[in-house]
């Protein structure tokens, strides 16, 4: 039998190899502890007795006693992580390059600010409801542990008076009877508040969706006031997919045609694929927002008021869904 005080008392003294300190120079951030998910580096130093104690040779108890065995060798230590981001980082800029230039995109529209509005609202809605009934759960689930280390506090109180042996079979029975009486009532409380919540949802459903496309419509009339640019990607994305034809008759209301006149040039330019003849033709009566664009073979209503009547009944059929 291998004698086990001799190897604690004489311990391997191995030399610690130091990293090359010139795989170092691009290191630009030092990480401390506590900064990541590894655990920091301690260094090895062994007491001057356990240097004096392994100069006679004997290492094979040291090496048994941190778990190595007799076999252990002394490895080259793995470079840092810097020096393997530094092997690969030539590979980086032609990643770079490819994603320097974006894919082209549609121009936004109004619209499309409107749509992602109402779902933004409609988001934050369920987004609250879920974090109510996470929050209602997770306070169920500390009650109910609470009354169970109550019931057995009790059970164990009231069993130890009665007797060692009958008292505390009987209290933990009684106690535990009360924890499942706690726990269905604070089962039915939960069902009653999942109900309440998806019922507070069905009834505010509908407003926050009126409520989004009121605000929606109300910033695109305000925008089409102010500028002839809201109206002219209006008509480019109603347009954008049709086929050339011989002329265009775009009616738009009196009230936007002097501001769409400023952008005359760029619509004329932006309706070259689909026609050479491009007319604007004001009418009096209509109201702001109006677009109906007349071709040949076909008639477009890209009037704003009719675009918001599409969203609400595309939204309506979503939340039936």
């Amino acid at each position: 039998m291998p004698n086990i005080f001799k190897r604690f008392m004489k311990p391997e003294a191995s030399a610690y190899v130091f990293p090359d300190a010139s795989n170092w120079d691009d290191v630009t951030e030092i990480v401390k502890p506590g900064d990541g998910d590894e655990e920091p580096f301690e260094e090895f130093q062994p007491d001057e007795a356990e240097l004096t104690a392994g100069q006679d040779g004997d290492f094979t108890g040291f090496h048994e006693y941190n778990g190595l065995g007799g076999e252990a060798l002394l490895e080259e230590p793995e470079p840092p992580p810097a020096e393997a981001a530094k092997e690969e980082s030539p590979a980086e800029p032609a990643a770079s390059a490819e994603e320097a230039e974006p894919p082209r995109k549609r121009r936004s529209t109004p619209v499309d600010y409107a749509r992602i509005q109402a779902e933004a609202i409609l988001s934050q809605a369920r987004e609250e409801a879920d974090a109510m009934k996470e929050a209602a759960l997770v306070q169920a689930q500390e009650e109910i542990q609470q009354l169970r280390r109550e019931a057995r506090s009790d059970g164990y109180n009231a069993g130890y008076a009665e007797g060692m042996a009958s008292g505390m079979s009987e209290g933990r029975e009684e106690r535990e009877r009360q924890a499942m009486e706690q726990g269905k009532i604070v089962k039915e409380f939960l069902e009653s508040a999942v109900k309440q919540r998806d019922q507070l949802l069905d009834e505010t459903r509908e407003e926050l969706r009126d409520l989004a496309l009121a605000i929606a419509e109300k910033v695109i009339r305000i925008s089409l006031k102010s500028s002839g640019d809201v109206l002219m990607r209006m008509i480019e994305t109603a347009t954008e997919k049709h086929r050339r034809c011989e002329w265009v008759q775009i009616y738009i209301a009196d009230c936007d045609a002097k501001n769409l006149a400023m952008s005359m040039p760029e619509l004329t330019a932006a309706l070259g694929h689909l026609s050479d003849r491009v007319r604007i033709i004001p009418m009096a009566d209509d109201e702001s927002g109006t677009c109906i664009i007349e071709m040949p073979d076909e008639i477009i209503d890209a009037s704003v008021s009719t675009q918001m009547d599409n969203i609400r009944e595309l939204m309506s059929t979503a939340v039936r869904d």
